[in-house]
């Protein structure tokens, strides 16, 4: 899975409401939290860099979610009020879309890059997202050749959003080495010389729905034999990994699983830290559930967390305790996606799933026709868009996105013919990632 991402430069403008951590301290007791010495609740990072008036912030409340342009703009107003400051406020959609905004002195500007649709462009109108360089040029002091391969980079492809980002915020004379610092461990043993990172730390005056879900799944879990990363819960049953994500933003809690087979070759390192896991718990549930938080009051926050955990009890656990091995899984998550292609479309990675469960259980005529009713997907996705493909990219460079995009495919489809080499792939894949976890073969 792509990464998620919201984060911000600040450039004070204001001295008489106090320094910048004193505003941004003000801020959050605003919203509930009081400063202490050691990790708790909620983290604010600011990465200064000598000799420029621009302070990265990563706040752990947004620094693994991505927001939408609507909440963009919203944010980015309220933190240059709280801060005193004028703010370029961004945003990473799954590596796949991103949104820039700049706010300050009255004039604001915005810029989103969706170049698949696949977010419809993070809620912005077909008018609007599309940048006015010449505003930016003055905003940030560009020369005409600054400005121009900024006006390139908005309209250059790219393979991650976070790294286009990046090369963004270099071209506006931004140290972008900020983006590396988005987990609460945070290291600054590798930032450039003249760099100066500074954490505040907070606790919520009442349980957080972070610090009340960790504490009701410790409770929950631990004596099950899972373990605790984070906001994950995970454990290995027999072949496969199971996991429960929790996340929270302002507005709401957002919880997922997953039951990943080792055949896939798993990195333990990048599914404990993922944004997100593929299933939503919501779908163990048969009634419709409301986890927003509009008010973090602790009434709120207890009856989400309660509602949540009520899930994990009376659908999660079972739905683990049946897909305890990968031949189980497979038909645990059969039977809850009713895996009938043309009736839903299913996350990547729950297409990778099903089709290495179908190898390692021996079924390659049936994992082969899978991926060919998967190509036939993907090709009616390339018709639908390939005008717009064509006319954003050339017919050349569109005909070798389309090839790229379909040759994984075709390297599947061909590998189901070939039942030894599935053998040794399957037995390999499955000894990577026994030793990831650190485990005997």
């Amino acid at each position: 899975m792509g990464r998620f991402l919201t984060c911000a430069y600040l450039r004070p403008r204001d001295a008489s409401g106090g320094p910048l951590t004193e505003r941004l301290t003000a801020k959050l007791l605003r919203e509930g939290f009081e400063p202490v010495e050691e990790p708790a609740d909620r983290w604010l990072a600011l990465l200064s860099t000598q000799g420029s008036p621009w302070v990265f912030l990563l706040d752990s409340d947004n620094a693994m979610e991505d927001t939408g342009v609507s909440e963009l703009r919203k944010e980015a107003r309220k933190l240059a009020k709280a801060a005193g400051s004028e703010v370029l406020y961004a945003t990473v959609v799954d590596s796949d879309a991103f949104a820039v905004m700049f706010c300050g002195d009255g004039v604001t500007d915005i810029v989103v890059r969706d170049p698949g649709g696949g977010y419809g462009n993070l809620g912005c109108g077909p008018r609007t997202g599309k940048g006015k360089p010449a505003l930016w040029q003055a905003f940030f002091g560009l020369s005409d050749e600054q400005t121009q391969a900024l006006r390139e980079l908005w309209q250059g492809e790219f393979v991650f959003a976070e790294a286009q980002l990046a090369d963004m915020f270099t071209l506006l004379g931004l140290d972008a080495a900020g983006l590396d610092l988005f987990t609460e461990e945070l290291d600054a043993s590798e930032l450039p010389e003249g760099s100066t990172l500074e954490v505040l730390h907070f606790r919520a005056k009442t349980m957080s729905a972070a610090a009340l879900y960790r504490k009701r799944g410790e409770e929950l879990l631990l004596p099950l034999g899972f373990q605790r990363h984070k906001n994950r819960f995970w454990r290995v049953a027999d072949d496969v990994y199971q996991s429960l994500h929790f996340l929270v933003s302002e507005y709401c809690c957002h919880a997922s699983f997953s039951v990943q087979p080792f055949c896939m070759e798993l990195y333990k390192e990048i599914v404990l830290e993922a944004d997100c896991d593929p299933h939503h718990l919501k779908s163990l549930s048969f009634t419709e559930i409301d986890w927003s938080l509009k008010n973090h009051d602790p009434e709120t926050i207890a009856a989400t967390v309660d509602s949540i955990v009520g899930v994990v009890q009376s659908g999660l656990i079972p739905f683990f305790e049946r897909a305890s091995d990968c031949t189980k899984a497979y038909e645990e998550l059969r039977k809850l996606y009713q895996l009938d292609h043309t009736a839903m479309q299913l996350s990547w990675n729950w297409w990778r799933e099903r089709f290495f469960m179908l190898l390692k259980l021996g079924r390659l005529d049936e994992a082969r026709e899978f991926r060919l009713a998967h190509r036939e997907e993907r090709q009616e996705g390339i018709r639908r868009n390939w005008d717009l493909e064509v006319r954003w990219f050339g017919e050349e460079k569109a005909t070798e996105r389309k090839n790229a995009w379909l040759a994984p495919i075709d390297a599947d489809i061909e590998l189901t013919k070939h039942p030894e080499q599935v053998r040794q792939l399957i037995a390999e894949n499955e000894r990577k990632s026994r030793a990831a976890f650190g485990l005997d073969a």
